[in-house]
């Protein structure tokens, strides 16, 4: 994985929160790479539109499978 990272001149990361947890395992080899996340959020202007929408999905789905 160092390699990798130092190979493309890298001495840092961004990454997101979700996959910086995947880094974890790499701590020992990438102890001298800076790694930064951003923290990212989804929010819907129309959450509720949304939620019917999914859920309609899920229902037609199901009665196709019945």
């Amino acid at each position: 994985m160092r390699k990798l990272f130092y190979s493309t001149n890298a001495y840092s990361v961004i990454t997101t929160q979700k996959d910086a947890v995947k880094f974890v395992k790499f701590s020992r080899e990438l102890d001298d790479i800076d790694i930064y996340y951003l923290k990212i959020r989804l929010r819907l202007d129309e959450e509720q539109e949304f939620e019917q929408f999914i859920l309609n999905k899920i229902k037609a789905t199901k009665q196709k499978t019945s």
